[in-house]
C-alpha cells in the first residue's frame, strides 16, 4: 500500500518523533513496503527516516493514499489532484488558537473528499461537535489503524 504524510516540517515534535518511529519501524518490520513524507519547510529531523521525504510539492503527483496533519496541510492537499485517498489526521484542533476565517476552516474539516481522524477521544468529541461530522478515532499515532482506515 502506498501511503504518504503531509507535514509542515519533521523538525523536532511530538508528531515528527512519532512519525518517524512509526514509519521506521514499518519499514524495517516490513510491513509496508511504500511510505513517504512530504514536509512543507525543510528541518533537521531527530531520527533518520529510512523511508522517503520530500518537499510537499512532490506529492501534487503522487498517486498513493495521503493523511495530512495539520490544517494547513490538509487544506493544500484537497488541492492535489492524483492522491487516491486523502485524510486528515487532527493532531492539534488548530482553529483554537489560530485566526482562521470560518468559511475557509469549514472548506477542509467539511470537505467530504476528506477523511477526518482523530488522535483521541477528547479531540473526536470537539472534532464531532463542532463540524457535525462523522470521523474515525485512532490512539494517537497508530500506523496501523491508518493505514486500515486508507485502504
Amino acid at each position: 500500500m502506498k501511503l504518504a504524510f503531509a507535514v509542515h516540517d519533521l523538525g523536532p515534535s511530538d508528531l515528527s518523533l512519532r512519525l518517524l518511529t512509526e514509519g521506521n519501524r514499518w519499514v524495517q518490520e516490513g510491513v509496508g513496503n511504500d511510505l513517504a513524507v512530504f514536509y512543507q519547510e525543510a528541518a533537521r529531523p531527530p531520527l533518520t527516516p529510512f523511508f522517503s521525504s520530500c518537499h510537499l510539492a512532490e506529492g501534487w503527483a503522487y498517486d498513493g493514499a495521503v493523511v495530512a496533519t495539520s490544517f494547513r496541510t490538509a487544506e493544500l492537499l484537497l488541492r492535489f489532484p492524483s492522491p487516491r485517498r486523502k485524510a486528515f489526521l487532527a493532531w492539534d484542533l488548530d482553529w483554537l488558537r489560530d485566526q482562521y476565517d470560518f468559511r475557509r476552516l469549514r472548506a477542509v474539516y467539511g470537505n467530504p473528499d476528506l477523511t477526518i481522524i482523530a488522535r483521541c477521544e477528547d479531540h473526536a468529541k470537539a472534532l464531532s461537535r463542532c463540524w457535525n461530522r462523522g470521523l474515525v478515532l485512532t490512539k494517537g499515532f497508530d500506523l496501523r489503524a491508518i493505514a486500515e482506515v486508507m485502504r
